[in-house]
């Protein structure tokens, strides 16, 4: 069997007919789509970096990357979650006019992360591409990518510093909250690796590493129940491969940043390169230099909006209906029992 190129094996075909025929008789309902602006500097030449499939050139004088703001350097330091004045602000180039590199732009609808386990993914998707032959099952594709995952230190966190390590020494993070023109800026903590920007609740496999915020929560930093159509994007960071595993199995939740109406990562730094994957597409990012203009990516929304399939309905869905009406059935006897206990215990 195959389907848009992908074989499957004997084993899972009825797995796959279940799906496709689940997508038949499913309902449709919006889904945000989100632009990503990717500016590199000016500093780095083309033959520096290759860029992913996901990402062409944008060409298109209407849209352009906004210009920057005078924003907090590397050095910034956080005092009681306020941002002091840096040392010394520098103003970066105004995106819109400096055509000295090209922008590119893409499209993303699931998610969007940079740090370790875009690196993760990185090396994989390396080792997958040369030898296509080794990696072919899903257990195969498993042992491999945790062997990455244990090499490059996403789970030997002991093994390596983890301040040095952390996104917080090369990326800058700014956001514009709902109805804001204003670019704001966000402390990341020193021992955040990876961060991952959401607009789907569902990553690596269908986790929702952002949670269900408590009403407590929720009003004190503002959050709003998150959505595929709201307009928000929900930003949130990863220690480390442990902390990743225990998200993966619902016992934690990430540490939740904010939410965003659109997004500002400004990257440069001591390391050479940064790593990214949107939707499951990982690339390696050359960076320049700490004085030299950074790499601009911004995340906007896009319109309009996508479409997507949710739920479904019709014969498939008996089993659902058959354990509902149980469980109805046994509330109703329990109800029963207790008010017959009650009646008794009154004569």
């Amino acid at each position: 069997m195959c389907v848009q190129g992908g074989q499957f094996p004997f084993a899972t075909q009825h797995k796959v007919k279940k799906w496709l025929v689940r997508a038949i008789y499913a309902t449709t309902a919006p889904l945000d789509s989100w632009q990503v602006l990717l500016k590199p500097s000016p500093s780095l030449s083309k033959s520096h970096f290759r860029m992913p499939y996901c990402l062409d050139l944008h060409s298109d004088p209407k849209n352009p990357l906004e210009p920057s703001i005078k924003q907090p350097s590397m050095s910034t330091k956080i005092t009681n979650s306020s941002v002091e004045q840096p040392s010394s602000s520098s103003e970066i180039p105004d995106l819109s006019t400096d055509q000295s590199n090209s922008t590119y732009a893409g499209i993303f609808r699931n998610y969007f992360s940079i740090g370790m386990d875009a690196q993760v993914a990185f090396g994989f998707h390396n080792f997958r591409n040369h030898m296509p032959w080794i990696a072919r099952g899903r257990l195969a594709n498993q042992m491999i990518y945790g062997g990455f995952s244990c090499t490059q230190g996403w789970f030997c966190t002991a093994c390596s510093c983890t301040k040095t390590r952390g996104v917080k020494n090369d990326v800058r993070l700014f956001v514009k909250k709902r109805a804001s023109a204003e670019w704001e800026f966000i402390y990341i903590p020193s021992n955040i690796r990876a961060i991952v920007i959401l607009n789907l609740q569902s990553y690596a496999g269908g986790r929702n590493p952002w949670g269900h915020p408590g009403a407590r929560t929720a009003e004190k930093n503002g959050y709003v129940e998150a959505a595929p159509d709201d307009g928000l994007l929900e930003i949130v960071g990863l220690h480390d491969g442990w902390h990743a595993a225990f998200v993966m199995i619902s016992a934690l939740t990430a540490m939740r940043l904010c939410q965003a109406a659109a997004v500002r990562i400004e990257m440069s730094g001591d390391r050479t390169a940064a790593y990214m994957q949107m939707d499951g597409e990982p690339w390696q990012q050359p960076l320049a230099k700490s004085m030299e203009p950074p790499t601009v990516l911004e995340l906007v929304h896009s319109t309009p909006p996508s479409i997507m399939l949710q739920g479904w309905r019709g014969v498939h869905n008996k089993k659902a209906k058959r354990r509902e009406k149980k469980k109805k059935d046994k509330s109703k006897k329990n109800k029963t029992k207790i008010t017959n206990k009650i009646e008794n215990e009154n004569k």
